[in-house]
C-alpha cells in the first residue's frame, strides 16, 4: 500500500467521498485484469485512471545493472502499459499519466528513470493517435513536507541543491490545481515545474548552449547589441558583470573566488560553500570534508 495512502483516504471519507483501498502489483497483468474486474463489479464504472508510480532508486547508468532496469522500467512501463492495454476498450474521461521532468531535460541521477518515464510521454501520444484519452505530465519535484530529510535523498532531488540549480519545489496545492487546468484544457504531454529561469538557465547552459529553452523568453540569457555581438542581458552572468564592472581588482577576485567555491560545492553537492577550499595541493579544488 502507498504510505499515507490511508490517511488520504480517511480525509476524503471524512469530506464526504466513497473511498476503497486495493492493493495491486501493476506489473502483474493478470493482478491488474483482476483489479479491474473487482472495480467493475462494485460500481460505478471506471471513468479515470491515474498511473502514479515512482522510482524506487535513482542511480547513474554506469551504476545500474540488469535487475536495476528492470525494476525502474517495471514500475513505471510495464504498469503504464497494462493499464493501457486492459482499458483500451473502456469508455474512460481521463487516462493520466504522472511522468517528470527528468525525461525532458535529463539528469545524472535518473538515468533510467528518464527512460521510463519518457516511455509514458510517448505513451499518451501513442494513445490519442488511436482515438484515446490520455495525459502524461512531466512534473518537477514536489514538496512533500520532509526536507529536512536528506540522509536518504539522493542529491539530485535534496531540496537546497535543486534551488540552487534553479528549481524551486512544487507546492502540492499549485500543482493539483496546475493537473486541474492540464485536464481541462484537454492537453496530451506537457511539463510542470516552477522554475527560476534565469539561474537554471545558467547552470543548464553551463557546459554548452543547448537549444532546448530557446522556446522560453526567461530562459534565453544572451541577445544580440546594435552591432551584433552577444550581450548578456539577464541571469547570473549579467548580475555577475554588474558586480565586476564596479568593482577594485582585489575585489574582483574575491567575487570570482566566492562564485566558483559556491558552483563547486554544488557539483560536489556540499551544503554550504565553506565545505570546498581553494587551497588545495597544486592549486586544485578540493573538499574539506
Amino acid at each position: 500500500m502507498i504510505p499515507g495512502a490511508a490517511a488520504v483516504a480517511a480525509a476524503l471519507a471524512g469530506a464526504g467521498t466513497s473511498v476503497s483501498l486495493a492493493a495491486c502489483d501493476v506489473t502483474d497483468r493478470d493482478a491488474v485484469a483482476g483489479l479491474l474486474t473487482w472495480i467493475d463489479g462494485i460500481g460505478p464504472a471506471l471513468s479515470t485512471v491515474i498511473h502514479a508510480a515512482t522510482a524506487v532508486e535513482l542511480l547513474p547508468l554506469t551504476d545500474t545493472g540488469v535487475d536495476d532496469l528492470a525494476l525502474a522500467l517495471g514500475a513505471k512501463v510495464t504498469g503504464a502499459t497494462h493499464l493501457d492495454e486492459l482499458t483500451a476498450d473502456l469508455d474512460l474521461d481521463e487516462f493520466v499519466l504522472f511522468s517528470s521532468v527528468a525525461a525532458i531535460w535529463g539528469v545524472s541521477e535518473h538515468a533510467t528513470y528518464a527512460a521510463a518515464n519518457a516511455h509514458l510521454d510517448a505513451l499518451a501520444e501513442n494513445r490519442r493517435a488511436r482515438g484515446l484519452p490520455a495525459t502524461s505530465v512531466a512534473w518537477g519535484v514536489w514538496d512533500t513536507g520532509q526536507e529536512s530529510d536528506q540522509a536518504d535523498r539522493a542529491l539530485s532531488v535534496i531540496p537546497e541543491r535543486l534551488r540552487r540549480q534553479g528549481l524551486r519545489l512544487l507546492d502540492p496545492d499549485r500543482a493539483l490545481s496546475a493537473l486541474g487546468q492540464v485536464l481541462a484544457d484537454d492537453e496530451t504531454v506537457l511539463s510542470v515545474v516552477d522554475v527560476d529561469w534565469p539561474r537554471f538557465s545558467a547552470v543548464f547552459n553551463a557546459m554548452r548552449s543547448w537549444p532546448l529553452l530557446d522556446a522560453i523568453p526567461e530562459a534565453r540569457q544572451i541577445t544580440s547589441g546594435p552591432t551584433g555581438t552577444p550581450v548578456v542581458t539577464s541571469g547570473e552572468a549579467a548580475e555577475l558583470l554588474g558586480r565586476l564592472s564596479g568593482a577594485t581588482p582585489g575585489r574582483r577576485e574575491h567575487i570570482v573566488t566566492e562564485l566558483v567555491r559556491a558552483h563547486a560545492s554544488a557539483v560536489l553537492g556540499h551544503a554550504s560553500p565553506t565545505r570546498s577550499s581553494p587551497t588545495a595541493p597544486s592549486g586544485r579544488w578540493g573538499s574539506t570534508r
